[in-house]
C-alpha cells in the first residue's frame, strides 16, 4: 500500500482541486465533492482518504477549522478497551470547554475524538489550545498517557497526539476504508458503544449495520 497527496496531471479537467502550500513544496488536492469523484477513485483502486480539519471557501480561500480532532494513538500491545477509557477523559476536559465529543475507532489501532467549532480560531491557535489540553489529560493520567511527541515517551502509553489540527496536517475520514489487506472501516461510534467490554475496530458491512440500527452519530 502506498499514500499520494498530489493529484495525479491525468485527473479528469471536470474535477475540483485546490492548491495548498506546505513549509517547502505546493501540493494540489482533490476536492471529493460529487459522486463521480468518488467514482474515479474507486476506479484507481483508492481505499483511504483523508482530510483537514478546515474547509475551502467557494472561491478557494481558506477557511478557520470548524473542527477539533484529537488522535489517540496506543503503543504495541494497548488493547482498544484502554485507548477508550483515555477517550472519556478527552470527552471530559472538551465538556469543560463546552464542546460535546464524538468517538471514532479510527480503522487502525486507536481512536480518534472529535468536536464541532464555531470557525472564529486559526488552526495555530487551536492546536496550540489542543496540545495545552492534552497536555493537562497526560499529566492527571500520567502512568497511561503522554502528549509529547517522542519515541522515548511512547512505551506502553496512549499517545494524545494533538498535531493533526495543525493546517497542513490531515486525518483519516470518517467511514473511510483503510489502506489494509482486510481493511477496517473510521467509524463514528456511540459513547455506549465505546464503554462495552468487546470493543473492536469494524470491517464495513459491520459499519452498515450499525448504521441501519442506530444511524449515525
Amino acid at each position: 500500500t502506498f499514500f499520494h497527496k498530489n493529484l495525479d496531471d491525468d485527473a479528469p479537467s471536470w474535477m475540483t482541486a485546490r492548491s495548498l502550500r506546505h513549509r517547502d513544496h505546493t501540493n494540489r488536492y482533490p476536492i471529493l465533492d460529487s459522486l463521480a469523484t468518488v467514482v474515479w477513485f474507486v476506479q484507481r483502486g483508492a481505499l483511504e482518504f483523508h482530510v483537514p480539519q478546515w474547509r475551502y471557501g467557494a472561491r478557494g480561500k481558506h477557511l478557520a477549522p470548524d473542527r477539533v480532532v484529537i488522535d489517540l494513538d496506543p503503543d504495541a500491545g494497548i488493547a482498544l478497551t484502554t485507548v477508550a477509557e483515555v477517550a472519556f477523559t478527552v470527552r471530559e476536559a472538551l465538556a469543560e470547554e463546552g464542546i460535546e465529543a464524538i468517538p471514532v475507532t479510527s480503522g487502525s489501532q486507536g481512536i480518534h475524538v472529535y468536536g464541532a467549532l464555531d470557525g472564529t480560531r486559526s488552526s495555530d491557535e487551536v492546536t496550540e489550545w489542543v496540545r495545552d489540553l492534552a497536555h493537562r489529560v497526560a499529566d492527571a493520567k500520567s502512568s497511561t498517557v503522554t502528549a509529547t511527541m517522542s519515541a522515548a515517551t511512547r512505551n506502553g502509553k496512549v499517545l494524545i497526539d494533538w498535531s493533526q489540527n495543525r493546517a497542513s496536517k490531515s486525518t483519516v475520514a470518517p467511514y473511510s476504508l483503510r489502506g489494509r489487506v482486510r481493511p477496517w472501516v473510521a467509524c463514528p461510534r456511540t459513547w455506549e458503544e465505546l464503554g462495552e467490554s468487546t470493543l473492536s475496530q469494524l470491517e464495513h458491512h459491520e459499519v452498515l449495520d450499525l448504521l441501519a440500527d442506530r444511524g449515525d452519530p
